[in-house]
């Protein structure tokens, strides 16, 4: 006696035979290892340059600079003109600034500094309401003890030098190496007075000083 042929025998393989049969008609792309590594080799080039523009930007220190804090009308323009004539007058090679309520000398290249002078043009100045209250200084040098134990300041390149103190709470800073310090100016309030700098912060290979 014959049997009907088995109808779900013959149907059980089917799922497995229609998905072989979609992977043959939409193939799924394949990403490789080499693609990653492509990919990071061409971001590579532009983070670098972004690094290197980064670096490129950076501000760069002048020889030297001096801030001379002020009180008193500082905001009009006949005022503001008459302290940039005062204070260019006495800077010589400086690049004269008024940010905020102060003068601003900076020196970009290896010169002279008139500290005393431009000191001296704002202290004694004439205006009715224009008072100097401090000048701080910035410049590279090495500081070192003289025969009596001194400490002198010399200013890189240039060689001028100045008396300078270590207050109390100031890190003391290394003799003989190059550093580059930030000095309140000291003297000008007396007459005939030799200027001196009493040591507020300095930086030795670009590491800050901590007080």
């Amino acid at each position: 006696m014959l049997q009907s042929p088995n109808r779900t025998s013959n149907w059980k393989h089917m799922p497995g035979f229609c998905l072989f049969a979609l992977c043959l008609l939409f193939p799924v792309p394949s990403i490789s290892a080499s693609d990653d590594t492509d990919a990071a080799k061409k971001a590579s080039p532009a983070e670098s340059s972004s690094a290197v523009s980064t670096a490129t930007i950076a501000p760069i220190a002048p020889f030297a600079k001096v801030y001379l804090a002020l009180k008193g009308c500082t905001s009009c323009a006949a005022c503001r003109s008459t302290i940039r004539q005062m204070t260019k007058g006495a800077a010589k090679d400086g690049k004269v600034s008024l940010p905020g309520d102060g003068v601003e000398v900076r020196y970009a290249k290896p010169t002279t500094i008139p500290l005393k002078k431009v000191v001296g043009n704002l202290a004694k100045n004439r205006l009715h309401d224009l008072k100097l209250v401090d000048v701080l200084f910035d410049a590279s040098g090495q500081i070192h003890a003289d025969s009596s134990g001194s400490l002198l300041f010399t200013i890189e390149t240039t060689g001028q030098q100045y008396s300078i103190s270590i207050p109390a709470g100031v890190s003391a800073p290394p003799r003989d190496e190059p550093l580059r310090l930030s000095a309140v100016v000291r003297g000008w309030r007396a007459s005939n007075s030799d200027l001196s700098l009493e040591l507020k912060s300095f930086t030795v290979n670009n590491r800050q000083s901590e007080s």
